[in-house]
C-alpha cells in the first residue's frame, strides 16, 4: 500500500464536480507532487502524466526512431547532442566511426548531401562556420 502524504479531500471541498476524494501525491519517477483521486485506499495514478507518458511508454512510440526533417532520429535521452530525447543517427555513426563524441563547435557533413545516408565513409566531422559555408554557397543570390 502507498504510504499517505496528506489529509484526503473530497471532490466537493475542492469546488469539483462528482463524489471522488482526492490526495496531493508524488510521482515515483520524478517526485512532482500533484493532485490525484484516491481509489480503494491508494492513488490512482503512481506517475504523472509527463512521466507516464514518456519514451517507451507513449502510445506514438516506434521503436526509438523517426525521420525528421529528412535526417533519422534515434532516441537516446542521455546523449550530449540530444534535442528533445533524439539524436540524428549521422552523429551516432560518425562518432563509432571516430571512436569518441563530436567536438564542440563540430557537426556530422554528408559528402554526397542525401541527409539520410549514414554510411561511415559519407560521414565527416566539419567545423559548424565551414559546414555552414558549404551548405549556403548555392543558395547565395
Amino acid at each position: 500500500m502507498v504510504e499517505q502524504m496528506a489529509e484526503i479531500v473530497t471532490a466537493k471541498e475542492l469546488g469539483r464536480p462528482g463524489s471522488y476524494k482526492y490526495i496531493w501525491h508524488a510521482c515515483i519517477d520524478c517526485g512532482k507532487e500533484r493532485l490525484v483521486q484516491w481509489t480503494k485506499g491508494k492513488p490512482r495514478n503512481l506517475r504523472c502524466y509527463t512521466c507516464s507518458n514518456a519514451g517507451k511508454n507513449n502510445p506514438k512510440w516506434r521503436g526509438g526512431q523517426f525521420i525528421g526533417d529528412g535526417y533519422v532520429r534515434i532516441y537516446k535521452p542521455d546523449h550530449p547532442a540530444a534535442v528533445k530525447n533524439y539524436v540524428k543517427r549521422a552523429i551516432l555513426v560518425l562518432e563509432e566511426k571516430l571512436g569518441r563524441h563530436l567536438r564542440d563547435g563540430y557537426d556530422s557533413h554528408h559528402k554526397n548531401g542525401i541527409k539520410d545516408d549514414d554510411r561511415p565513409e559519407n560521414l565527416e566531422e566539419k567545423e559548424h562556420g565551414k559546414h555552414t559555408t558549404i551548405h549556403n554557397k548555392g543558395r547565395q543570390s
